[in-house]
């Protein structure tokens, strides 16, 4: 990829990221999850990544995002929505076909 490229890649990836605060900080209610919530959102996470947050307890996964998207979606406030809103139809399509890790997260730690 040559610089002019990869500039425009990190451009890119900086709108998205803004957006994605924007959302997040935009929610229509206050971040107020319960342990129930946090309990089905665990039911949905892969073994590795449930044994993780687990460990980690309901009170530190508050500031993870992806469980905060969760809570959100389960209120009719869908991240991919916001996003088809706010990106230009390029930005957008890259989100969706960006690799979401470049390796294996290690959740085991």
């Amino acid at each position: 990829m040559n610089e002019a490229m990869d500039k425009e890649l990190r451009d890119r990836y900086s709108r998205i990221g803004r957006i994605i605060c924007q959302y997040y900080s935009a929610a229509p209610w206050p971040f107020e999850p319960t342990d129930k919530d946090y309990r089905e959102w665990l039911k949905e996470l892969c073994p590795n990544e449930y044994t993780f947050y687990k460990k980690l307890g309901f009170p530190a996964c508050q500031a993870v995002n992806a469980f905060r998207q969760h809570w959100l979606e389960r209120r009719g406030y869908y991240l991919k929505d916001y996003l088809r809103m706010h990106l230009n139809p390029q930005d957008y399509a890259i989100y969706f076909q960006r690799p979401f890790f470049y390796e294996e997260p290690n959740f085991t730690a």
